[in-house]
């Protein structure tokens, strides 16, 4: 039979809140420098004990530990990790957890785009006029170069500054 786990009324937990919270309850009132009154139910600092010493709003600490803002300062940070005492790995943890390096994602070439017919049709009716259609990524449309110097898949800018043609508009 499965053991019944206390309610969560924190809200959901980030490795960032798990960290804040154990380092919240390892240190005690008294080496925090704060006056406790009356009977404590957790062990440790309190939010608002912890908020008041970094100097931020209780509202502020509790949406850090839920995850609810990811863009903490570094000066909340230091504040916090002032407040918590921290030595110098921990600090360096807690930068790691309220700052993560952004997932690098593989870029990829873009296919290249091709042009609707109708819009091939009016481009090529057009004459000598100089024009080309350009795909989402300002890419030129293949079929649609006004010259040979223009290569499809290749920039606007880079056929701008490489070709003849496009010199002279």
């Amino acid at each position: 039979m499965p053991v019944p786990q206390p309610l969560d009324t924190d809200g959901p937990v980030t490795e960032l809140g798990e960290f804040l919270r154990s380092r919240r309850d390892r240190i005690s009132p008294d080496e925090a420098g704060v006056n406790s009154y009356g009977r404590r139910r957790v062990p440790g600092l309190r939010r608002e004990e912890l908020a008041q010493l970094a100097g931020i709003s209780v509202t502020y600490l509790t949406r850090l530990e839920q995850g609810q803002s990811q863009n903490a300062s570094d000066a909340i940070i230091d504040a916090l990790a002032r407040a918590l005492q921290l030595d110098a790995d921990e600090r360096a943890h807690l930068y790691a957890l309220a700052h993560p390096a952004p997932s690098r994602r593989l870029r990829t070439t873009p296919r290249l785009e091709l042009a609707k017919p109708g819009a091939e049709r009016l481009l090529h009716s057009m004459g000598d006029v100089a024009a080309v259609l350009l795909g989402r990524f300002n890419d030129i449309s293949p079929g649609t170069a006004p010259d040979t110097s223009c290569w499809p898949g290749t920039s606007i800018a880079t056929h701008l500054r490489t070709s003849r043609i496009a010199r002279t508009w």
